[in-house]
């Protein structure tokens, strides 16, 4: 998908979708969920799945127009839409510490960033495989695996 769009009008993608530029570009992402949906409605009506398949693997999510968009790595992003919405994104966080965080910033892109310090923010996990435990913290930086 990302080269039909264009490796130079391709922001940012991952599993469930993609940011670029260009409205000529939504046409091709509108036209490539509707081959997915055909693909699923022909599996959904051969297997008697009808209305049973919620998440179509392969489609690509219409998160709306963006005015504004940081990516500081894979599944960690922030984007300020037309419609006011500021939306943080990222793996492992908290998702209504981070949205706390950037909604009280005052400049919530330039303090988005990997070297950001927040309380409570990254859930840490450690097994005990011996002991089979596990323990969950609350820390404020992202462990990377």
């Amino acid at each position: 998908m990302i080269l039909d769009i264009g490796l130079d009008n391709a922001v940012y993608g991952d599993t469930d979708s993609v940011y670029f530029l260009g409205e000529e570009n939504l046409e091709k992402v509108n036209k490539h969920n509707k081959e997915i949906d055909k693909e699923f409605d022909f599996v959904e009506r051969k297997y008697g799945l009808k209305g049973m398949i919620d998440n179509k693997v392969g489609r690509w999510l219409d998160n709306g127009d963006c005015i504004c968009f940081k990516t500081i790595g894979r599944k960690r992003y922030i984007s300020f839409k037309e419609n006011g919405d500021l939306k943080p994104t990222c793996a492992g966080a908290n998702i209504e510490v981070l949205s706390n965080y950037v909604e009280t910033s005052e400049d919530p892109f330039e303090d988005f960033n990997k070297d950001m310090l927040v309380d409570g923010l990254y859930k840490h996990v450690s097994i005990d495989r011996k002991r089979k435990t596990v323990h969950v913290s609350y820390g404020n930086q992202l462990e990377e695996v």
